[in-house]
């Protein structure tokens, strides 16, 4: 960009009169730019949404634009220089459930006998009283109840695994990280379990 005692100049050829005060600006606001191409400044001002999540009031800023330069996610106040990618996408009207829990896991991973397990967990959500999934707007002052187990359980593996897959015998050992474990052992990300069984009769 360049300024011509305080005026942009887009002309080349444009004269510089005596005394003239010329600024050359290589970086600039990124919300600058958007405005040269036509975008108005309230336009790159996030609204504020209210929201009730488990009884705890909470606020969102959501754009009305998602902006980028080069790839990584960007405000109106990044700095842009020559050179840069920059994309602008207009946001939806109101923030999605994604938007505002991420992505809960609901799904833990662990090693099952050597092999990578993942155990599907039950996740409720509403919003205003209704189930909801990831894409469900969520309109201002909505109210959402989020619950997740907050434990899981060893016995939990037996809702999607069979042991009997494991072969035969007449004792079912059961590890977790080397130790012996039972029913109530509680399991986290990236355990190791064990499944087996086992011939008792010697």
């Amino acid at each position: 960009l360049v300024f011509l005692n305080g005026r942009e100049v887009n002309d080349p050829s444009t004269p510089v009169p005596d005394r003239a005060r010329l600024e050359i600006i290589h970086r600039q606001p990124l919300k600058r730019l958007l405005m040269r191409q036509g975008l108005a400044g309230e336009e790159l001002t996030g609204q504020v949404y209210s929201y009730t999540l488990n009884g705890e009031k909470k606020v969102i800023n959501w754009p009305r634009y998602h902006l980028t330069v080069n790839g990584h996610p960007a405000a109106p106040e990044t700095q842009v220089e020559p050179g840069d990618t920059i994309t602008s996408q207009k946001a939806t009207p109101v923030p999605t459930l994604q938007d505002i829990l991420g992505n809960p896991e609901g799904s833990l991973h662990f090693t099952l006998n050597n092999k990578p397990f993942h155990l599907t967990r039950n996740i409720s959500v509403t919003v205003n009283g209704a189930p909801a999934s990831p894409t469900t707007p969520v309109p201002a002052n909505a109210v959402i109840k989020f619950y997740r187990p907050k434990e899981t359980l060893l016995a939990d593996i037996f809702t999607a695994f069979d042991p009997r897959s494991q072969g035969e015998g007449n004792r079912l050992v059961m590890k977790v990280n080397g130790e012996p474990a039972d029913f109530t052992t509680p399991l986290k990300a990236g355990d190791k379990v064990d499944i087996y069984w086992e011939d008792n009769t010697a």
